[in-house]
């Protein structure tokens, strides 16, 4: 049996609190971070979660900041009940185990994104209370996200040797969305505001406050519009157009008027292709690095949303032409290469 040092380290910090039966906490979930989730209970069979959240790659006083920012704006989030913040250990409250993913269909969707897109206005205010506490999206951040896609699953995943003319279109393409990133109205960006990651406190909910926030630690101050397209635009689901951009308008109207809807579509069809872009990437990541070999299956259902999108800038028309003809060819290959 292999050695698990930090759960060891874990279960000995368990036990250091007060009423919990640190034997019973078991492993629930290990995200696409490095970040790993335990449930247990107290000696009143309270439900509990552990989290091992390495400090070292982890932010856990920023999480715990924002932790009482986001429920200072009504917003649904664990309760935080002790940190030790040197050994990256957490303990929580427990919203349970449904996910929006888990429940959502076409008869709902357009019900339940309505109860997110709620919820993520009331994140606004957060940014204004929070100001210096967290980092701005800043033109390094975006390129280096960026290079993830190009280094991860181009070269490391599929392989593809990019002669000079494809350094070029790709160095085009991200210079063209990083200047329309960065201009764009700013505000509370959660970064993983989508369909599993965003849990239910009731099976059939019917408020905003059936609807609760986890994994908010890497938030930033960034385009408005980013948690949207995130949302709406689900790596792991894809809904129909007109059913996205109803709501995404809809959205606009209510939260931001002051943004033309030119705007704000060029935002959210261009920020969506810079978070697509890195989440591929990220996806061949974790199968590489991490032995985490099921986010391959979501690689083309993301890269299909850039293909859709770049088709119709013609800035970017050639990278979109590009990925078709080289690049999703060779994705189901390698992924039934590397996983048989």
């Amino acid at each position: 049996m292999q050695c698990d040092l930090r759960l060891d380290a874990l279960q000995a910090w368990l036990t250091q609190q007060p009423n919990i039966k640190a034997t019973s906490f078991q492993l629930i979930s290990g995200d696409a971070s490095f970040r790993r989730y335990f449930r247990g209970q107290n000696q009143h069979g309270q439900n509990l979660i552990a989290v091992d959240a390495p400090p070292t790659t982890e932010n856990n006083p920023l999480f715990v900041a924002l932790a009482k920012a986001l429920a200072d704006a009504k917003v649904n989030t664990p309760q935080v009940l002790a940190t030790n913040y040197d050994q990256g250990f957490m303990l929580l409250s427990d919203l349970g185990s449904q996910h929006i993913a888990d429940i959502i269909t076409p008869d709902n969707a357009e019900h339940l994104y309505t109860l997110c897109l709620a919820t993520l206005a009331k994140l606004h205010s957060v940014s204004r209370s929070s100001e210096g506490q967290i980092a701005h999206y800043n033109r390094e951040l975006i390129e280096f996200e960026l290079a993830i896609f190009n280094d991860w699953l181009i070269t490391k995943h599929l392989d593809i040797q990019l002669d000079q003319h494809e350094q070029q279109l790709i160095k085009n393409t991200f210079s063209y969305l990083t200047q329309i990133f960065e201009k764009q109205p700013t505000g509370f960006v959660h970064r993983d505001f989508h369909s599993r990651n965003i849990m239910l406190t009731d099976p059939k909910p019917n408020s905003v406050d059936d609807i609760a926030l986890i994994d908010f630690q890497g938030a930033l101050i960034g385009p408005v519009v980013y948690d949207v397209v995130s949302l709406l635009r689900d790596c792991y689901l894809k809904w129909p157009d007109d059913l996205v951009l109803k709501l995404s308008e809809n959205y606009r109207q209510a939260h931001f008027p002051d943004i033309t809807p030119k705007l704000w579509q060029q935002g959210f069809d261009l920020v969506g292709m810079q978070r697509h872009l890195k989440a591929a990437g990220i996806f061949a990541r974790l199968h590489h690095r991490d032995s985490k070999s099921h986010y391959l299956a979501d690689i083309p259902r993301t890269l299909s949303y850039v293909v859709d999108v770049a088709g119709q800038y013609s800035q970017l028309q050639a990278f979109s032409e590009w990925l078709q003809q080289k690049v999703l060819p060779r994705i189901e290959q390698a992924n039934m290469e590397y996983t048989r």
